[in-house]
């Protein structure tokens, strides 16, 4: 980008103090992001009817009863068990054969349920996984991202040492297998810009996990979804009940405004959503 056009660009108003919006944290680590999974372990510490019809709200924007939602890093299948709840068909994908068996303990029984036990990148074929010492929700297939956390302490007391090796699909593969999904949810520690490689088509609705130090994949992702046709951005933290833009942002706007952002509920980290106009 030109300077002229970096100077010129329109950049979004500040919201107001979200902090009487939002679900208070089951966990609390400093700085931590573990994704939309953060969103329900927030809203089953607060099960109060009121919150849930919030939170229901929220996602029910993106899909109707009977559409097909992808969930990518299902982890033990907390998210996919509300999308279910919510009247949505679910396609979740998990390369974690323990959180597999956990998933399937939870909801394997449901009927609108497919499990595919396989991380998801730029094409078929396998991926070394790196095995989070302090909890399979941070498990990631991004050495980039494993070390800006390390390098920031988002996740003190984690290692990394330990792999495994796991077969991979592509989202356009699991899209000619199950159907074109309407909302497709991507949070895998860093993976996502790996993930998004493997689309060639518009999804209706796409999040994706943002966490700050990492900020070079916020800008690739959201580029990537560009090219796939018309889409506008916005960002909620975790937990959160409301986005944080009252107006969605344009692709550049929307990565300027992450890239060293100021606001402590920026840096927390959350979910950037990407809806197709």
């Amino acid at each position: 980008m030109c300077l002229g056009a970096f100077f010129s660009m329109k950049l979004p108003v500040k919201p107001r103090n979200r902090k009487n919006s939002r679900c208070n944290l089951l966990f609390a680590w400093n700085l931590r992001g573990d994704g939309l999974d953060q969103h329900y372990r927030a809203a089953e510490s607060h099960p109060s009817e009121d919150r849930k019809f919030r939170l229901n709200q929220i996602f029910r924007q993106f899909f109707s009863d009977g559409q097909l939602v992808f969930d990518i890093g299902a982890n033990d299948g907390q998210f996919s068990e509300k999308l279910l709840n919510w009247g949505a068909r679910v396609v979740a994908v998990e390369p974690q054969a323990m959180c597999v068996e956990q998933m399937k303990a939870r909801i394997g029984g449901h009927r609108a349920l497919f499990i595919e036990n396989c991380a998801v990148g730029a094409t078929e074929g396998s991926v070394e996984m790196f095995i989070a010492s302090t909890g399979s929700q941070i498990s990631s297939g991004s050495r980039d991202w494993i070390d800006s956390v390390k390098n920031t302490g988002r996740f003190e007391g984690t290692d990394w040492t330990q792999s495994i090796t796991v077969p991979m699909t592509s989202l356009d593969a699991l899209i000619a297998r199950h159907g074109q999904p309407v909302f497709c949810k991507i949070d895998v520690e860093g993976f996502e810009p790996d993930v998004l490689s493997g689309l060639s088509q518009a999804i209706s609705t796409i999040s994706f996990e943002y966490t700050p130090e990492h900020a070079g994949a916020v800008a690739s992702c959201v580029r990537k979804i560009a090219t796939l046709g018309s889409y506008r951005f916005n960002f909620a933290g975790h937990g959160w009940e409301t986005m944080y833009w009252p107006e969605w942002l344009k692709p550049e706007e929307s990565i300027l405004a992450l890239k060293a952002p100021e606001d402590e509920e920026l840096r927390k980290g959350g979910d950037v959503y990407a809806r197709r106009d």
